[in-house]
């Protein structure tokens, strides 16, 4: 009998229409939980069902059978950003309910940010034994040791990352699976791939982003060593054959120090790697940008609209920084956002229209969501959430944002996904992705269409 079994339940339906562009990564909480919880003496396994998927009761017996009905499984909500958390819980969910119908003995615990936003409902709607209120680690260790608490209000510290988590359990992992988005990788081959983290947490309160929910005591921010971050990337490197990484901190491009010297580290390591990242607008500097690009990041994602606006940055200085990152031979992930509060058409329309002006290599529209775990979620009108957890998902047929003063739910999305198919049709734009990718990368994105969502769901 195995100790620990790890399931990651990945995103069910929520990319249906983006199956081609879409990436599958490497769930690092998971992989994180197992190292740590192997270091203590547990016996651990690992499924993946974002990769295999999760289907019939014939399939929860013989998952039963193949994992030695371990004493408990832990359902890991996390995504590879914050807000993925909450649009994991239908999939997860499912899992739980699934498990229980077959093997209702079988005990589950449900650790990620949204279980630690609300763990009370979550206890209360699924169908698991515990739930944890923090990160999750420690929690584990608890039940090993012989607890009972189905909620516990109060967990052990966050984790000194160099001290509790010294590594990934890749060999855990189906490595060979894993694949890059699809502009992360114009030009080259998708797989092998993977992400890692150099940090855990924000050091900022963006009102709208639930990263710090599984915090008890306010936000934390921590960091990995240098020399971890390298040795993960050797691993990935030599084990595996991984050159296209995703670095999947909220933001790794912060401290100059920092980055500058990893860059250093990787630079040595000579491995002609394809590496993104995430950075601010106001924390690049050409120096910076240049070790940037010399260490192999070809992609930093940048959050640009209303950026401007809430840090007294005027616009001239977003273009400046854009095409100082274009300038050094960095591709930009441009992000934004469609239905603030006092967003009418007109305002929308206006970003769009800088968007445009901008022409980064790639653009993500996302519209205004209150997902569990942030501030905007407290303030907002329960009415106007989503009436399912898929419903805060992105790009999901049943997706939902909020309406602004002047704009029901509808409209913001109806604008939001013409202005995708407005920007990856723009001569200007299509003319700059033939020059930098060719003429087989341009007709892939004149391919790419926002999906035909059941509008009238969110009337």
């Amino acid at each position: 009998m195995s100790d620990l079994l790890i399931i990651n339940p990945g995103q069910g339906d929520n990319y249906k229409g983006y199956s081609e562009a879409r990436a599958y990564e490497p769930p690092l909480w998971a992989g994180m939980i197992a190292n740590f919880v192997r270091n203590y003496g547990y016996s651990v396994d690992i499924l993946d069902a974002n990769i295999f998927g999760f289907d019939t009761s014939e399939y929860v017996n013989n998952l039963m059978i193949n994992y030695e009905n371990p004493k408990l499984i832990a359902v890991v909500v996390y995504g590879h950003n914050p807000t993925a958390s909450t649009t994991v819980m239908p999939e997860a969910g499912r899992i739980c309910r699934e498990i229980k119908k077959i093997h209702p003995g079988q005990k589950i615990i449900m650790i990620g940010g949204h279980v630690a936003a609300l763990p009370e409902r979550t206890l209360e709607e699924e169908s698991v034994d515990y739930v944890s209120c923090g990160e999750g680690l420690y929690r584990i260790l608890a039940i090993f040791h012989g607890s009972t608490d189905p909620l516990s209000k109060y967990e052990p510290p966050v984790w000194d990352l160099n001290k509790d988590i010294t590594g990934i359990a890749w060999d855990l992992l189906p490595m060979a699976k894993y694949r890059a988005h699809n502009w992360h990788c114009w030009g080259r081959e998708r797989q092998p791939y993977a992400s890692i983290y150099t940090s855990l947490g924000c050091p900022y309160s963006c009102e709208y982003c639930p990263i710090h929910s599984p915090f008890q005591n306010g936000p934390k921010y921590r960091v990995w060593n240098p020399e971890y971050v390298i040795r993960q990337i050797d691993i990935l490197y030599q084990t595996f054959g991984v050159k296209n990484i995703k670095i999947a901190d909220e933001l790794f491009v912060m401290s100059s120090e920092r980055v500058n010297q990893i860059c250093d580290m990787i630079i040595s390591l000579n491995y002609d790697l394809n590496l993104w990242a995430y950075a601010r607008i106001d924390s690049i500097s050409e120096a910076l940008l240049e070790k940037l690009k010399q260490a192999g990041f070809n992609w930093l994602g940048i959050g640009i609209d209303k950026f401007y606006e809430k840090n007294s940055l005027k616009k001239q200085d977003v273009y400046r920084a854009v095409n100082l990152i274009q300038d050094n031979g960095i591709k930009i992930g441009g992000n934004f956002i469609f239905g603030f509060p006092d967003d009418t058409i007109k305002t929308m329309q206006e970003t769009l229209e800088f968007a445009i002006d901008l022409n980064c290599e790639f653009v993500n529209f996302n519209c205004l969501t209150a997902y569990p775990g942030s501030m905007l979620y407290q303030k907002t009108n329960p009415k106007d959430f989503p009436e399912t957890w898929d419903g805060y998902a992105q790009l999901s047929y049943k997706f939902k944002p909020l309406p602004t003063k002047y704009l029901s739910s509808t409209e913001v999305l109806q604008f939001r996904d013409k202005a995708f198919e407005t920007y990856v049709n723009n001569p200007k734009y299509l003319e700059m992705i033939e020059n930098k990718f060719g003429k087989e990368v341009k007709k892939e994105v004149q391919g790419l269409r926002s999906p035909k969502r059941r509008i009238t769901n969110i009337l």
